[in-house]
């Protein structure tokens, strides 16, 4: 009979090992560590600055759109206090 890497495991081991599979997910999954990203926004709100010379306006009666250039954790952090229940969609692009 082949050896499976988890002979050697106690029952405890065993059990700590089912409790980490038992909390797999699919999808967006973050890991139970938290990210410097996170603490830093924690400790100093992240400011957006509005870049003027990238304005794109067509119609100034229509609706306004915002792009967003930096860090994904640090732009959706700082819409939760000024933009929330206020935004419709959100497309996060992958960096070039």
């Amino acid at each position: 009979m082949a050896k499976n890497k988890y002979d050697n495991y106690s029952k405890e081991q065993l059990i700590a090992k089912l409790q980490q599979l038992e909390k797999k997910r699919y999808g967006l999954v973050w890991e139970d560590k938290p990210e410097e990203i996170a603490e830093q926004c924690e400790r100093e709100l992240p400011v957006l600055v509005e870049d003027k010379s990238k304005e794109i306006t067509n119609d100034p009666k229509k609706s306004t759109h915002f792009i967003f250039e930096g860090d994904n954790y640090h732009t959706l952090y700082t819409l939760n206090f000024t933009h929330k229940k206020k935004i419709d969609v959100i497309y996060i692009g992958p960096t070039l």
